[in-house]
């Protein structure tokens, strides 16, 4: 079934580290679908506790098995922003894959200079930004 296809696709591109391609526009050209139909596949595995959802711009989907694998909490449904995500790594002080590929993350929605401090504070070992 499609549905699982997209959810198979999440999971690996979580497990690779390529959030650059787990968003809706990625899976439509992926799977040949349009856009608006690849975002309503992706809510209803968020919906159905198979993805995480992070509210950025484009939207991120994370695998919920790779994210619970990497230290993450079962009950979270998703993140209202990347400072959100930051925060509960740090409360739970993770330094896990989960936190280097956030890094990866963040590298790629935002520029160096905007989260550089950001950075610095979940990847040990930061000297400068």
């Amino acid at each position: 079934m499609l549905i699982n296809e997209i959810d198979d696709y999440i999971e690996k591109m979580s497990k690779n580290l390529s959030f650059k391609t787990s968003n809706a526009f990625e899976v439509s050209k992926k799977f040949k679908l349009k856009r608006n139909t690849a975002s309503h596949y992706l809510n209803l595995l968020v919906h159905s506790k198979r993805l995480l959802k992070i509210s950025t711009r484009p939207v991120i989907f994370i695998g919920r098995e790779w994210f619970l694998n990497n230290g993450g909490n079962g009950e979270l449904d998703g993140f209202q922003s990347l400072r959100d995500l930051h925060d509960f790594m740090k409360k739970n002080q993770k330094r896990t894959p989960l936190v280097k590929s956030l890094v990866m993350m963040l590298l790629y929605i935002k520029s160096w200079n905007n989260y550089g401090l950001l950075l610095c504070t979940l990847v040990k070992g930061c000297q400068q930004y």
